[in-house]
């Protein structure tokens, strides 16, 4: 964790995962180039972070955002619905999740 100073008080800052996991990423990059990694530990906490806000009644995931199926099983596992704006969207969403509550 970082502590800069900002009015007198200390603020913490959480280490970005990318820096903590550098290495790892390093390994992925030599031998997959190009490509994308996501911490889906991550993913799961800012999802627990946001459902927890009182202010919000539901929450929803704008699949334009990223629409990689492992992304959206593990939102939607966390209980986040999703905002589809385009039938291919909805398509998708749908494939994935056929059972999905509609209400």
């Amino acid at each position: 964790m970082h502590h800069p100073q900002k009015a007198g008080k200390t603020v913490v800052q959480e280490i970005p995962w990318w820096e903590t996991e550098r290495e790892r990423l390093l390994g992925i990059a030599a031998t997959h180039t190009p490509c994308y990694v996501y911490n889906s530990t991550i993913q799961i906490a800012r999802a627990k972070q946001l459902l927890a806000l009182e202010a919000i009644d539901n929450l929803f995931y704008a699949i334009k955002a990223n629409p990689h199926p492992t992304i959206l099983k593990t939102l939607e596992q966390e209980g986040i619905g999703f905002e589809c704006v385009s039938m291919q969207e909805l398509t998708r969403v749908l494939e994935l999740f056929p059972n999905l509550d509609r209400t």
